[in-house]
């Protein structure tokens, strides 16, 4: 009779284990379609459309647990690379991931962070994001890279040398070949030094009519002065300069989309140089 019993007892856990684990894999799939479902829904808004799909796998997370809502997310991801038309805009395949929306998909907040400052600058990456209207200007800046850095680089040469000939020290040194488009230039005084970037600010295409002064920047334990009349604000690749008022003084000059523009720049940079060193 005892092991009658047990037998029962065993058999009615074991049902009891089925419908729980179907229950489980049908509350999945329901999520796993709603996920679908959301990310089909589109909420135009500006040049940035909007999707309810965060929404649908935070509804996962809140009434599933966040080990069942995670599973039902994973299960959406690999439907959608096995091509099946569940990611945004019907669509499917290992390209949506590859994408720069994948990161929208998967991918954990310092990884999405890094890849906003990659695709664009650090100071702007992670307020604009990722979206169609940008893609051309991300494929843009790719084709046309290699011939601008070839001219921020030649731009770097150019000053180098002529400071070099007036007896500034600077790094790296013309005899190596250049790690970046950063030029570092050391300077006898402050005079000098401010007097350099002041240059570079004049040969800027935007605000070259403000006069700089060193001030106390966040971060610093001297005074900074800043030349960066760009484009796009925060672009190293464009001409810019900066330099902590202190000892040794070392600017730093970077950029210059054009070889002609850098020789711009020099030409007031001498107007300013020049005078001081003939008179030594």
């Amino acid at each position: 009779m005892e092991e009658k019993e047990q037998a029962k007892e065993k058999a009615a856990r074991g049902k009891r284990m089925a419908k729980s684990a179907a229950r489980e894999i049908c509350y999945t799939a329901m999520f796993v379609a709603i996920i679908t479902v959301c990310a089909w829904i589109s909420i135009p808004i500006g040049e940035i459309p909007i999707t309810l799909q965060t929404m649908g796998v935070c509804l996962a997370a809140a009434l599933l647990g966040w080990k069942r809502g995670a599973i039902a997310t994973v299960v959406y991801i690999l439907l959608g690379l096995c091509g099946v038309p569940v990611f945004t805009g019907f669509t499917g395949g290992v390209a949506k991931l590859v994408l720069p929306t994948g990161g929208y998909i998967v991918g954990g907040k310092e990884y999405i962070e890094l890849i906003g400052k990659r695709l664009t600058a650090p100071s702007i990456g992670n307020e604009v994001g990722s979206y169609a209207y940008g893609y051309r200007l991300f494929y843009q800046g790719l084709f046309m890279a290699p011939h601008t850095v070839n001219q921020a680089v030649k731009g770097s040469l150019l000053i180098g040398k002529c400071m070099e000939t007036l007896g500034y020290e600077n790094f790296p040194g013309l005899d190596k070949t250049p790690a970046d488009i950063t030029r570092a230039i050391r300077f006898d005084t402050s005079k000098e030094l401010c007097d350099f970037i002041q240059s570079v600010q004049e040969a800027s295409p935007i605000d070259s009519f403000v006069t700089l002064e060193p001030w106390d920047m966040p971060g610093y334990d001297s005074k900074v002065i800043m030349a960066a009349g760009c484009f796009v604000e925060g672009a190293s690749i464009e001409l810019s300069a900066d330099a902590p008022v202190k000892e040794p003084y070392t600017a730093y000059f970077q950029g210059g989309l054009t070889y002609e523009h850098c020789k711009y720049a020099l030409k007031k940079m001498l107007e300013k140089l020049l005078p001081a060193r003939e008179s030594l």
